[in-house]
């Protein structure tokens, strides 16, 4: 920013990071130096006033101060560097204090509060920004009303070495392991792909295009590693979602609100991408697939935001809400808090300001405010629960009225991915009419069953005789009501009575198994569950698990 005879009297971009002196994810040291070296270099060298703020959060008892383990040129012209600090007795508010030492996004809304940016750009500590993007900024071309994006690539590398970061910044696309888009995450090296939503929206039956549709356009992948707004849009959304919970989705939920709030989202191109350092605590496509982070939080009960509600919310926040939905009151970002700063580097811009400290706002001074409510999370939450499950509801029949439908558009489902020779039309419109006529027997009780087949017997009043499954520990047992037997019990049917209808992804073997017994499929045995097409073209999928990884 610059005052009535050019001088520059504030920096151009804010860059807000969250850290704490824990070590997390392993050479926290090493990272975190080379952002704070990248940051300084390409600065300096596309001349944009600067200004670092680094919050930390709840700062380890048994731990010297963050800054101290890094290394700061005596000067520079560009960068002013502030540390705040949100100290532990703060941190103890919270009801997830003692598991969950850092609660990112309010962490930021801190920085973002006190940032003095024209406009302010959220990241993390273990990023590197490719030098055209911070060309891009020093041609100070960027608007208020956008919501900035960027792709994000995933290096690895070797932080042994003692290389220049000017030589880093340069070989950084030489390490790149995990491209993350718009549409989702590929593994360069296994060929596997993890995606956001599905690619074949149009193949995908009315209802479930339908709520799709709006979300799929926005690129929420990866977000919180990148989203650069003009101050005033900040404030105007109030900041990221202050809720007291796991940061997950939390910077999908913010997207979320500034769209809703007016702004347009504005996708930098590749060339003007960021760089994210790989380390084993952060989130990836593979940790979602195993589900470690999961576990991780799930043991100590931490509260975090499912793929379903995130689907779910941010489809009635883009979809119901044209005048814009708020999260936060007036005090987002701890404003009534007086918050220790630390300043390990002042720009010459800085010192030329007449500057003789750094924003400390007071609620009457903070714009757009609204008075506060008390919030309460676990109804919120359950409220979003119960609209997930009414639209898994319809997910998982298809969006048809009755048994006999739904049976029709599964197999021609099938039909269109298998190209079966004995899955003609006419085979299909035989089982259909026949069906009501059949003793039908469910196989599987395994996630195929919970997620899709328990529905389906509520909803459209089927009665299926008995389950079968092969796991000894599951037979004798009953499940819905259904006795659950094993598969040799087929041999007293007369086969031309039954229809087994299979409900596991392990459809092959049983196949087998059941081929072997003289029974034949799309005759006496059907599957009613096909990973890729069923994966694809029910909402269930998405909205309560909520991936699909598929090898290129």
């Amino acid at each position: 920013m610059t005052d009535s005879q050019g001088k520059i009297c504030g920096p151009y971009l804010s860059v807000v990071a969250t850290a704490r002196n824990d070590n997390h994810g392993g050479n926290f040291k090493e990272r975190m130096q080379l952002f704070i070296d990248g940051l300084l270099f390409q600065s300096e060298k596309y001349q944009i006033p600067v200004e670092l703020i680094i919050v930390e959060w709840n700062p380890p008892v048994d731990q010297p101060p963050l800054h101290g383990l890094f290394q700061w040129p005596a000067t520079h012209p560009y960068c002013t560097v502030r540390f705040i600090e949100v100290p532990r007795e703060i941190h103890r508010r919270y009801r997830h204090a003692e598991h969950l030492p850092l609660y990112q996004m309010i962490a930021k809304n801190v920085g973002v509060r006190r940032a003095r940016g024209e406009y302010i750009l959220c990241t993390n500590i273990d990023i590197l920004f490719a030098d055209e993007l911070f060309r891009h900024l020093g041609e100070r071309r960027l608007e208020k009303g956008k919501l900035y994006r960027a792709t994000r690539y995933d290096v690895d590398l070797d932080l042994s070495k003692d290389i220049s970061i000017a030589q880093c910044v340069d070989d950084l696309s030489k390490h790149i392991v995990r491209v993350n888009d718009r549409g989702g995450s590929s593994h360069l090296k296994t060929g596997e792909r993890f995606y956001i939503y599905p690619e074949n929206i149009e193949e995908i039956y009315p209802v479930v295009r339908s709520f799709f549709s709006l979300l799929a356009p926005f690129f929420t992948n990866a977000c919180g590693d990148l989203q650069l707004m003009h101050r005033d849009d900040w404030y105007d959304v109030k900041g990221y979602p202050e809720l007291d919970m796991l940061a997950f989705h939390l910077d999908s939920l913010f997207h979320y609100l500034a769209i809703s709030s007016g702004l347009s989202e504005e996708i930098f191109p590749d060339s003007m991408c960021i760089y994210h350092i790989e380390h084993t605590a952060g989130w990836s496509p593979e940790a979602e697939k195993n589900k470690s982070l999961d576990q991780r939080y799930v043991s100590k009960k931490i509260t975090r935001m499912t793929d379903a509600q995130i689907n779910v919310l941010g489809h009635e926040i883009i979809n119901e809400n044209p005048d814009g939905y708020r999260l936060n009151g007036t005090h987002w970002g701890l404003v009534l808090d007086q918050l220790p700063q630390t300043c390990l580097l002042r720009a010459h811009w800085d010192r030329q300001s007449g500057n003789q400290g750094f924003l400390q706002l007071s609620p009457k001074e903070a714009p757009y405010g609204i008075a506060d409510e008390q919030f309460d999370l676990d109804d919120f939450l359950l409220q979003i629960d119960r609209k997930a499950a009414q639209l898994a509801e319809v997910g998982s029949r298809l969006g048809a009225d009755s048994f006999r439908e739904w049976l029709r558009r599964v197999l021609l489902l099938e039909k269109q991915a298998t190209k079966s020779d004995t899955l003609t039309d006419e085979r299909i419109a035989r089982l259909v009419d026949t069906v009501e006529n059949k003793k039908l027997i469910i196989f599987g009780t395994g996630m195929a069953y919970r997620a899709g087949i328990r529905i389906l017997i509520k909803r459209f009043g089927i009665t299926p005789s008995y389950i079968l499954d092969n796991s000894p520990a599951m037979q004798g047992k009953w499940v819905d009501g259904l006795e659950v037997r094993p598969p040799a019990v087929l041999m007293n049917e007369q086969k031309d009575d039954i229809l087994v209808l299979i409900a596991s992804s392990f459809y092959e073997d049983i196949k087998a198994q059941l081929s072997d017994m003289g029974l034949l499929e799309n005759q006496h045995f059907l599957k009613i569950y096909n990973q890729k097409i069923t994966d694809f073209c029910t909402a269930r999928h998405y909205l309560a698990g909520c991936s699909f990884y598929e090898n290129q």
